[in-house]
């Protein structure tokens, strides 16, 4: 019998995000019907899971939900894409993550209200102890950060690559940027941490930190990365009708880590992962526009 393919554990938000399209971003005490109204799953961590699921992994995602209606609905959209739950956590009288986000179909741009919800954080001891068997990656999104934290030691121990999407400089953030083998930040994130703009200065700062492979995500002007004393390798944008950003990101973190459990190149790597993220970005939301992996790689082509 062959051997199992390995599969994917992500680690952190998942959300319900409340959809909408707008002709413009209303001003204070305004009223604005709204084009459209759908729901989709949200969460970076949740998204870039959904992501490697569309790439053909099998995943495994590991959070937390409260017991509400929004709490059954993440979970009940998890699992119609086919990713296992059973590390999931519902706290009990507790809410669960909600977005509103509202997205211009003209210029591609969008505004996201966001709670977190009141579901406290998993805690190492409720990871399952088989979580890792079979992984041949895990990713990260920040939140858990004990939990991550064990996690990461964990894979490390047992040689399994780690990547973290590093959104936004937090303690919490920090303290798993130097457990991880690959970081990949937002300029928000990067641009914090170096105190300049400037793409060379923001990888430097991430490189820094201490992770064998360092990148970081530009928006409309591509991504550049670095393994550790390798070249500077940096991409465009895939150059495409942009109708809504949201998730696109957490699209981005899902192929590189897609990348990573296929041993590729950092240069293809990086080129994947933002041709995926750039397909996501054709239709309204973090999920719907989601390439298979013929479609992006027939794009890559």
């Amino acid at each position: 019998m062959a051997p199992a393919e390995p599969c994917a554990v992500c680690v952190g938000h998942a959300a319900l995000d409340l959809l909408g399209a707008v002709d413009r971003w209303p001003g204070p005490d305004a009223k604005l019907r709204l084009r459209s109204l759908e729901r989709q799953g949200g969460g970076p961590a949740a998204t870039a899971a959904v992501t490697l699921r569309r790439l053909g992994v099998s995943v495994r995602f590991a959070g937390v939900v409260g017991d509400d209606d929004v709490g059954e609905w993440v979970l009940s959209d998890l699992r119609r894409e086919g990713i296992n739950v059973a590390a999931v956590r519902v706290r009990r009288g507790r809410s669960s993550h909600l977005s509103l986000c509202a997205h211009d179909p003209a210029r591609g741009t969008r505004n996201v209200l966001w709670h977190p919800g009141t579901a406290p954080d998993l805690r190492p001891r409720e990871l399952p102890r088989t979580l890792l068997d079979g992984a041949g990656v895990v990713l990260f999104d920040g939140r858990h950060g004990e939990a991550s934290e064990a996690l990461a030691g964990a894979a490390r121990r047992r040689g399994i690559p780690t990547l973290l999407d590093a959104g936004s400089l937090r303690d919490e953030t920090l303290r798993l940027v130097r457990l991880v083998d690959a970081c990949v930040a937002s300029t928000d994130f990067a641009r914090e941490l170096a105190g300049s703009g400037r793409p060379r200065d923001m990888l430097r700062a991430v490189e820094a930190q201490g992770p064998s492979v360092a990148a970081v995500t530009l928006g409309a002007r591509g991504a550049l990365a670095r393994e550790r004393g390798g070249p500077l390798v940096r991409v465009p944008a895939l150059r495409m009708r942009v109708v809504d950003t949201t998730g696109a990101g957490d699209a981005f973190h899902g192929a590189f880590a897609w990348g990573l459990l296929q041993g590729r190149p950092l240069a293809w790597t990086l080129r994947f992962a933002s041709v995926v993220a750039g397909l996501k970005c054709r239709a309204a939301g973090g999920r719907r526009g989601l390439p298979t992996l013929r479609e992006a790689l027939r794009r890559m082509r």
